[in-house]
This record gives C-alpha cells, structure tokens and sequence, in this order.
C-alpha cells in the first residue's frame, strides 16, 4: 500500500530517498524535477477522463491549474507506478468526498477526505487496519450542531469491510 496526500508522480519517488533531497519553502514558485515530483505527491488527482484508447498518456493538464503544474494521473500512470514499486493499492486525501470515502481506477485508489466541516452535508471518511491487518471504511456523519463543535465522533454512520467493496473493481463513491 502506498500513502500520500495526492497522487502518482511524474518522478521517481526513490528520489525522496536520496540524501540531501531538497527542502522547500514553496512549491509553488519552481519547476524542477524535484519540485514536480513533490507537487504531484501533494496535488495530483485521479483523472476522470482517461485518453483515448491507445493513447499512452500518463497525466493530463488538470482543471485546477492553467499553467500545467497540476496534474491528473491516468490509469495508464497507476498501473506503472504500483508495478515498479510492487503496490496493489494508492490511499490518498485531498479531494473533496461528499461521503468521505470513493474507490476508484478499478479498486486501486481509496481516496480519504477526512473532515466533517467542509461542506454541511460532508461526512468523514475512515480507514480502521486492525491488528490482524484488516480493513475497515468507515463513514462518519456527525449531527449538524456536532459539526459546529470540534470532538471526537461518538457514532458511526456506516461501515463495510475494504475487501468486500475492493473486489467489486469499479470506480465507487461510499454511499451511507
């Protein structure tokens, strides 16, 4: 399982192992090599459009950004990722889930949004691994005067084991 907050790299992630790799104050300001592949790390998304069939684009421009520094990731992109770092699986966070939690790119992405105070109706996604390595998602919706609060969840909504909503294989956003 490989964990980030946004996406598949246009760089090697064995490059964040390299000594000395560089720091930044900003990603923001750079175009290099090091910055992309830290920007992607941090802003990429699944693309919702893949390209034409036989088409071998990894990335494409995103929405987000004119200026191309954001990127989405293809399934193409996924696929060569996870194999040349021995992953099934991407868990990411920084896009917006109504429900908290959606699977996509075939059952390889588990997106997590997290926080309940987005949106009114936002629920918080959850990823419970328990010590015998099981996977729990759960989904949790806090009653509206519960949102205005910052407190610990007290109920769950909802829940359904990873595996059984994995094996399924298609793009799915959790539903409560």
């Amino acid at each position: 399982v490989f964990l980030c907050h946004g996406g598949v790299p246009r760089g090697d992630v064995e490059e964040l192992k390299r000594v000395g790799f560089p720091r930044y104050a900003s990603v923001l300001d750079d175009d290099t090599d090091d910055v992309r592949l830290v920007r992607d790390l941090m802003w990429s998304d699944p693309a919702e459009d893949e390209p034409p069939s036989g088409a071998r684009a990894l990335h494409t421009p995103s929405e987000r950004c004119d200026d191309g520094s954001v990127v989405n990731f293809t399934n193409a992109a996924l696929t060569s990722f996870l194999a040349a770092h021995s992953y099934s699986l991407m868990i990411r966070a920084h896009q917006y889930q109504p429900k908290g939690l959606r699977l996509s790119k075939h059952g390889r992405v588990l997106t997590v949004f997290s926080t309940t105070t987005y949106q009114p109706s936002t629920s918080a996604g959850i990823v419970l691994i328990t010590a015998t390595c099981s996977v729990k998602l759960i989904s949790y919706s806090p009653p509206l005067e519960e949102k205005k609060q910052c407190h610990s969840p007290t109920t769950f909504t909802n829940s359904l084991t990873f595996a059984s909503l994995r094996s399924s294989g298609q793009t799915a956003d959790f539903v409560g």
